[in-house]
């Protein structure tokens, strides 16, 4: 089985096309702003996941992640609700920063577990993954299905 990658790019949506079948009867098309970096193929479940990476040429991303982070913390931490804190402008200028900065929202949900489902669910839109009932409220509980979802959808390696 062959995987070909077809990337093509319009002025208005980037899309990806991907051939899972030599005789080419599965494919996919994901759009995604920007592109993912490189593609996985698991051949168990016959799906080939975008992976986005943080390379050299992403620093200044994270440079700017990290100040807008460590000031939204400042500006928040006398804050208890998660509504109230999502609502400073450092915390909506990272959600601007769109699925780029995923991976650096992952490797801070890791740590803290908390306060970025709204920048999570912010950036994914309608991906986002679906938070059951008996499930709301479990800080712990929702920051693992999120977690589960970035490795998913290539945002956190492993």
């Amino acid at each position: 089985m062959t995987l070909n990658i077809d990337v093509t790019l319009s002025a208005q949506t980037p899309s990806t096309r991907v051939t899972f079948a030599e005789d080419g009867r599965q494919e996919q098309v994901v759009t995604a702003s920007p592109l993912p970096d490189r593609w996985v193929y698991d051949f168990r479940t016959n799906t080939a996941t975008g992976m986005y990476s943080l390379d050299e040429s992403s620093a200044e991303l994270e440079q700017t992640f990290t100040k807008l982070a460590e000031q939204w913390r400042n500006e928040t931490a006398h804050l208890s609700l998660a509504g109230e804190k999502a609502n400073s402008f450092a915390y909506h200028q990272i959600m601007a920063m769109g699925p780029r900065v995923l991976p650096l929202i992952f490797r801070e949900l890791e740590a803290t577990t908390s306060d970025w489902f709204w920048a999570l669910r912010a950036i994914a839109r309608d991906k986002a993954p679906v938070i059951k009932p008996e499930d709301r409220g479990r800080v712990r509980r929702i920051a693992e299905i999120w977690m589960d979802w970035g490795k998913q959808n290539g945002y956190v390696s492993g």
